[in-house]
């Protein structure tokens, strides 16, 4: 993206400013990245060692314009090809110091682009696994921070949190405690209890821990297998309304909370898409029909959509944002949105760009500063989280989409209506939209 005011001259009498510069950058990088894949196209050890020259010469006479973009070119195909070459376990070939060397320059530039690009071109779990877990390279290349240990489980179709398969994750020992417990042949009440009260004694962070642990062991022990778990659906029962259990085995459960825990526990169920008004997507994804299809994709985002609510429960209530779509939605309409681009307005998804020293940034008005600044991947975790909780609430809580069509605002662009909201009840139509953008953003 260049500048509106270094626009460059390609003849005398034509000078391009603003879009026409940006769409000329655009277009001479595509032709550049054609020209780049196209060599070599058989030959990847060539192609690397070609690359590397090329890199190395582009990185260090960026002067003009054109020299800049065809080092962006570079940079790009160079990192295409090492993420082809990590998702089919090349180590050998990309520990090489002069690429482990011009990998660490191109992503200390900007590592929230370059190093999540590199990642992003990592195919396959095994692959992403084998990166994210090789310490010592990602040190060497600046991105460290997504360093994680090898997990204990595979299973190429769920989004496991690090606490359900990395042996040495802190909360790694609470998991495997709850999961063998939630699978007892013979589990009761008073098993729940007696585990929920030795959580909540060790402290007030256990207590919100034990919340979201207890929902994930369900899960993945019953759910995942069409089976219900009795006990838990009681024992949520009970909390909530502080009967029949001793307090310290209530785990502070609100009776919304409660709901969000029973659903899980009662296990898959016929779906109910024939509802205008329900929510559709959220609906069949949690459903006897989308277990039994065992279709990758809604496998995958199920995962996703479990791991979001367990995160949310298993926090206190009053320090995590996205507690207030998932059971407050109607106090959205009054609130500055986390990562809007309209000041006093909970509107939007964070998008709003503008050109701010020869680069786009994200516009942030609220008087509150977002937690993740200009990051791409942060804006698209945190509108994936929002949307998750909208449409966990649409599913749960249909008793309160009038509040979810309330934030008509929230849920489109500034001025952009709906698309269909002409043929679709207006209630249904902010129900659709929450599921949809709930994967779209993932």
């Amino acid at each position: 993206k260049t500048s509106r005011t270094t626009a460059p001259q390609t003849h005398p009498n034509v000078i391009f400013t603003g879009k026409s510069a940006q769409m000329t950058c655009e277009l001479l990088t595509q032709v550049l990245l054609e020209i780049l894949s196209n060599r070599h196209k058989h030959d990847q050890d060539q192609e690397l060692k070609e690359l590397c020259r090329e890199l190395s010469g582009a990185l260090n006479s960026r002067t003009s314009l054109f020299s800049k973009i065809l080092a962006a070119a570079h940079i790009v195909r160079f990192l295409k090809c090492v993420g082809e070459l990590l998702s089919s376990n090349h180590y050998d070939i990309v520990e090489q110091q002069h690429i482990t060397s011009l990998l660490q320059i191109v992503i200390s530039e900007n590592c929230a682009v370059w190093g999540n690009f590199l990642i992003a071109n990592v195919a396959g779990l095994n692959g992403l696994t084998n990166l994210l877990s090789n310490r010592n390279l990602l040190v060497q290349i600046g991105l460290s921070h997504f360093a994680t240990s090898k997990p204990v489980s595979d299973s190429p179709n769920q989004a496991w949190l690090p606490c359900m398969i990395c042996s040495d994750d802190p909360w790694y020992q609470d998991y495997q405690h709850v999961a063998k417990l939630i699978a007892k042949p013979n589990l009761t009440v008073s098993n729940i209890s007696e585990w929920a009260s030795n959580m909540a004694a060790k402290g007030t962070k256990e207590t919100w821990k034990a919340r979201g642990l207890l929902l994930l062991a369900v899960y993945h022990v019953h759910w995942t297998q069409n089976k219900d778990c009795p006990a838990v659906v009681e024992w949520a029962e009970l909390a909530s309304k502080r009967q029949s259990i001793p307090q310290t085995a209530c785990l502070n459960l609100t009776a919304d909370e409660a709901v969000c825990i029973k659903f899980i526990a009662k296990g898959p169920r016929s779906p109910l898409i024939t509802d205008p008004s329900q929510s559709c997507g959220f609906s069949f994804i949690f459903s006897s029909d989308s277990l039994a299809q065992k279709n990758k994709d809604d496998e995958s985002l199920r995962s996703v959509y479990v791991s979001a609510l367990a995160v949310v429960l298993g926090s206190p209530r009053n320090r995590l944002y996205y507690y207030t779509p998932l059971l407050n939605p109607d106090q959205m309409s009054s609130t500055i949105g986390l990562g809007t681009g309209y000041a006093n307005v909970s509107r939007d998804c964070g998008y709003k760009m503008d050109l701010v020293a020869n680069s786009f940034c994200f516009v942030d008005s609220s008087p509150i500063a977002t937690p993740f600044g200009n990051d791409d991947t942060s804006r698209l975790l945190n509108n994936s989280l929002i949307y998750i909780s909208l449409a966990w609430n649409a599913l749960l809580f249909p008793q309160h989409q009038n509040a979810l069509a309330s934030l008509f605002s929230f849920a489109t662009a500034k001025d952009e209506p709906f698309s269909g909201a002409s043929t679709v009840p207006k209630i249904a139509a902010h129900v659709i939209y929450a599921t949809r953008r709930a994967g779209t953003f993932f």
